[in-house]
Order: structure tokens, then C-alpha cells, then sequence
């Protein structure tokens, strides 16, 4: 898979990669995980599937963390917004 990195409107810089996990600046929080597990297959889960997915996620890459969240309702944009347990 290729990572695209936006940053402001110069051109996207890509990265071909089989693991990427997304994090948040300025704690380095696990956002996302996304797991290339063959051609055209993917494993993506992200902070809004819950901390046991994210957990399993970061597992099956080797990372030695573990998240736990609050969500919280969010009026603007619609739908739920995490925030690091207890922020």
C-alpha cells in the first residue's frame, strides 16, 4: 500500500509501506493502524472501533501499548470524537 502524507497544499509525499500506524502530535497517541495482510487485503481499524481493536491491532504489530478512550458526542462534524481517557 502507499502512505500519503498532506501537508498544507505543496505536493503529497508518498511512501510505499505494508504497516502504518497514524498518530496524534503532540502525545504520539495510536490513532490508526492499517495492515496490508496481502495483495489487495487489508486489516484498518481506527480509535473509533474501540480500544480492544486498537489494542489487538498494535498487538499484531509488535507495539507495546495500550489505549484506552473516552468518546465523547461531537455536534460539529457529526458523530463521535475520541479523546485520551480522563482528557
Amino acid at each position: 500500500m502507499i502512505a500519503e502524507f498532506h501537508n498544507r497544499l505543496g505536493s503529497p509525499e508518498q511512501v510505499e509501506c505494508t504497516r502504518l500506524v497514524l498518530r496524534d502530535s503532540p502525545d504520539g497517541e495510536a490513532l490508526c493502524v492499517a495492515i496490508e495482510a496481502g495483495p489487495r487485503q487489508w486489516y484498518i481499524v481506527h480509535r473509533g472501533d474501540g480500544d480492544e481493536a486498537m489494542n489487538k491491532a498494535l498487538q499484531a504489530l509488535g507495539v507495546n501499548e495500550t489505549i484506552i478512550s473516552d468518546m465523547v458526542d461531537a455536534p460539529t462534524p457529526p458523530g463521535k470524537l475520541w479523546t485520551p481517557n480522563g482528557g
